[in-house]
């Protein structure tokens, strides 16, 4: 009788387990097969000045021979970047992707000014 109980609380154990590993299993199975976003890529702005971005919200600026990684976000038309380096301002641009160029505009700078970036192919 006592090992009954063994055995039935090993089973359940073990069952348990199954579906741990088979839940994991779908979980990778669901992020890996998860298309980018529209902005996945790198994109160069006058040659020094380099956005990759991987398609799931991380990325890295090159600027000036630094690298910058952040996480970003896409809501509508408006890209939020929020860097992990405090050396470096969060920002948000309004943006537009056609034909591989890609205009970046400063969402909290008034004058407008527009940075464009060309896909790296």
């Amino acid at each position: 009788m006592e090992k009954d109980k063994i055995n039935k609380k090993g089973l359940i154990i073990i069952i348990l387990v199954v579906i741990v590993v088979i839940v994991m299993i779908a979980m990778a199975i669901i992020n890996l097969s998860k298309p980018g976003d529209a902005l996945e890529g790198s994109y160069t702005y006058n040659g020094n000045v380099k956005f990759d971005f991987n398609g799931k919200g991380k990325g890295t600026l090159q600027e000036n021979g630094t690298k910058y990684k952040y996480t970003y976000s896409l809501d509508g038309n408006i890209l939020s970047i929020d860097y992990k380096s405090k050396d470096k301002d969060d920002v948000s641009y309004i943006f537009d992707l056609k034909n591989d160029i890609l205009t970046l505009v400063n969402k909290d700078d008034s004058t407008g000014t527009q940075y464009i970036f060309r896909k790296d192919r």
